[in-house]
């Protein structure tokens, strides 16, 4: 999506919407219209219908755009499709063919495993997370600091920086995540006082994960306050 167009939806709807909602075309476990009907129950406006995708599917994301075009038609809140695409080598291509990168409205661009039978070292996850960012194909930045975290890999303040230096550069937004209640504080506040412009998303699975605009239990009220005022 045109960088205008995301970040005035963004704007718009900070506070009442959802950027990352599964269904049950892939992990989820439930249709896109329950999804709808409930982000509506929660008082959103937007929500992003979001699938994981490879270079292969085994479903047909044809058919899952048909139906969020046909739903669009009788919801009342925005419907955006999303695809959620993982980095699938050094050079941060991503697992996701050329026909679904011009199909869809928002892509998400995540680590969910290393692509070598090797653990990642930190400067491997760097390199391959900032060539992720320069290769200009994703929107948001899916569950930030998720895999290095996992490989207790934690970055010093220059690393934090060069960071967001080319998340700035090449205008990527950074999803606050309430699955794995993410990014950690201090890169948080970071974002938040370099005005890296954030989507607040359930990565939800479940249509009763789907936020319900209350203050995630992981943010203080101070940075929540912040939030609240656009960062």
């Amino acid at each position: 999506m045109n960088k205008n167009n995301l970040m005035h939806l963004r704007d718009k709807f900070l506070l009442a919407s959802d950027w990352h909602i599964h269904t049950n075309y892939v992990h989820g476990k439930h249709t896109i219209l329950e999804c709808v009907k409930k982000g509506e129950e929660n008082g959103l406006k937007l929500i992003v219908i979001v699938e994981h995708v490879r270079q292969n599917l085994t479903y047909d994301f044809s058919e899952l755009l048909e139906e969020i075009d046909m739903i669009r038609k009788e919801s009342k809140i925005k419907i955006l499709s999303g695809a959620e695409a993982k980095v699938r080598d050094i050079n941060g291509n991503l697992d996701m063919s050329s026909e679904v990168k011009k199909k869809v409205d928002v892509i998400l661009g995540a680590f969910h495993s290393w692509f070598k039978q090797t653990t990642p070292t930190k400067e491997e996850y760097l390199e391959a997370l900032l060539n992720m960012m320069k290769r200009k194909e994703i929107d948001i930045w899916a569950h930030p600091l998720l895999l290095p975290m996992r490989h207790d890999i934690y970055f010093e303040d220059d690393e934090i920086f060069e960071i967001v230096k080319t998340i700035k550069k090449y205008e990527i937004f950074v999803e606050i995540n309430l699955r794995y209640k993410l990014p950690p504080t201090n890169f948080l506040n970071t974002i938040l006082k370099e005005s890296i412009p954030f989507v607040i998303s359930s990565d939800a699975h479940s249509k009763y994960e789907i936020w319900d605009k209350s203050k995630p239990d992981f943010i203080s009220s101070e940075v929540w306050q912040k939030i609240k005022n656009g960062g």
